[in-house]
C-alpha cells in the first residue's frame, strides 16, 4: 500500500512539471484580458478539468493503449524525439506560419516592409545624385575646377 501511495505521489510531482500551471498563468491572463472576471472563472474551471480529464485517464489507461496499439517505451521515445527534432527543423528554418496570419496581417506587414524599402532608395537616390556607392563624392558630378 505504502509503496502505491510513493508512487501516485510521484507521478502527481511529475504531472506538475509535465503540466506546469505556474507557467500558463500569464498566457492565461493575457488571451483573456478582456474578458469579464465571471468569463476567466469558467474558463479557467473550463481548462482546468480538461487537464485533468486528461491526465488521469493517460494514468490510468496509459499502458493499456500502448498495450492495444503494441508501442514499447523506446518505440514512444524515439517518436517524441522525431516530434521535437522537426519542430526545432522548423524554428531554424523560420517560414512564416501561413495558418496563424490573416490577410490583414499580411497586408500590414507588406505595408511595413514596402515603405522601409522605399524610404531607403528614395534616401539613397536623393544622395545618389552626387554620390558613388562609396558614398565618396562622384568626380563626373563634381563642379569643374577653375
Amino acid at each position: 500500500m505504502t509503496e502505491r501511495a510513493i508512487e501516485a505521489g510521484s507521478d502527481l510531482h511529475v504531472d506538475l512539471f509535465i503540466v506546469d500551471p505556474f507557467a500558463v498563468i500569464p498566457t492565461f491572463l493575457a488571451m483573456t484580458a478582456r474578458d469579464a472576471p465571471a468569463q476567466r472563472r469558467v474558463l479557467a474551471r473550463r481548462g482546468a478539468g480538461t487537464c485533468a480529464i486528461t491526465l488521469i485517464a493517460f494514468a490510468l489507461g496509459g499502458s493499456l493503449i500502448f498495450k492495444i496499439f503494441g508501442i514499447t517505451i523506446g518505440a514512444f521515445k524515439i517518436a517524441g524525439g522525431v516530434l521535437i527534432g522537426l519542430n526545432a527543423l522548423d524554428m531554424v528554418q523560420a517560414r512564416r506560419s501561413q495558418q496563424r496570419e490573416t490577410p490583414i496581417e499580411t497586408a500590414k506587414e507588406s505595408r511595413r516592409t514596402t515603405s522601409a524599402s522605399c524610404r531607403s532608395v528614395c534616401r539613397c537616390s536623393r544622395a545618389g545624385r552626387d554620390l558613388d556607392r562609396h558614398g565618396a563624392r562622384s568626380r563626373r558630378n563634381r563642379p569643374p575646377r577653375l
